[in-house]
């Protein structure tokens, strides 16, 4: 077995030898031509160091057919249309603000049903013009005027024999010279408290009587052209510390004060008078 091997091998590789020695020697007869060939194939054309430009293409001997076909029959691609059509630049224009589109049937020339055209009606854009709101400013109110009042010049106590003229202020030396009206107080008429104060025991001992005073008793106080009448409705026996007494009031009251009791000075008397309309 190993024999015929070593047998076969050997002529496939003689045979293999003669097959490449025939070649070198004679490549003409070892090129193998097809039945009826005559002559040598044209060489192919090769570009040279520059390039050498192909022949164009033949073009056809015949101009092409060109078909028209109708509005409703839809185009369908063709080599031939592709070949001879053109794509023609498209003119921009400007964009409408709205498009209302229209169709209206137009049947073309031969045909039995009218076919659809679309047709658009192009809206102007409408001129807008802004407003303007300017919000002016308003004046302040008015204010109203309200009287402040005149000052009193005279107090009377016809009960105990009080008629004395009247200073603005309550201090030492004001008290000196009549009945002090505090400073800040209301005025005679005015809503509020009117403060008057004056000595019971020296200079002059203007308010040495009024422990005396009543209640229901009349004190009338007077402006420069105007009388005012106060009715008492209260006594009161206080410290010196309280200055309560003194404070504003939402009606119009006349609030006396003196030392109490006589040549010791120790408390305050106060009385308390209510405006009269």
């Amino acid at each position: 077995m190993g024999v015929c091997l070593g047998v076969l091998g050997a002529s496939c590789l003689l045979g293999g030898l003669l097959l490449l020695g025939w070649r070198l020697l004679a490549p003409e007869d070892a090129v193998i031509l097809p039945p009826n060939f005559s002559g040598t194939p044209p060489p192919t054309p090769t570009p040279g160091i520059l390039g050498t430009p192909l022949p164009p293409p033949p073009l056809p001997s015949l101009p092409a057919s060109l078909a028209l076909l109708p509005i409703s029959e839809p185009l369908s691609p063709s080599p031939t249309h592709w070949a001879h059509s053109q794509t023609l630049p498209a003119t921009p224009s400007p964009r409408p603000t709205s498009v209302t589109p229209t169709v209206t049937p137009v049947a073309p020339p031969g045909a039995q049903s009218p076919t659809p055209t679309l047709t658009a009606t192009i809206t102007a854009p409408h001129t807008v013009t802004p407003t303007v709101t300017v919000a002016l400013p308003t004046a302040p109110p008015t204010p109203i005027a309200v009287p402040i009042g005149v000052p009193p010049v005279r107090i009377r106590i016809p009960d105990i024999g009080v008629d004395h003229p009247v200073v603005l202020g309550d201090d030492w030396e004001t008290l000196k010279r009549g009945v002090g009206h505090r400073v800040g107080s209301a005025n005679p008429g005015q809503r509020g408290n009117m403060v008057m104060s004056a000595h019971n025991d020296i200079y002059g001992e203007i308010f040495r009587n009024l422990p005396d005073v009543q209640l229901g008793d009349v004190i009338e106080v007077y402006t420069a052209s105007q009388m005012f009448r106060y009715v008492v409705t209260q006594q009161r026996i206080i410290q010196p510390t309280e200055v309560s007494v003194m404070y504003p009031t939402s009606t119009p009251v006349l609030t006396l004060i003196s030392c109490y009791p006589y040549g010791i000075d120790s408390h305050r008397i106060v009385v308390i008078a209510e405006l009269q309309p």
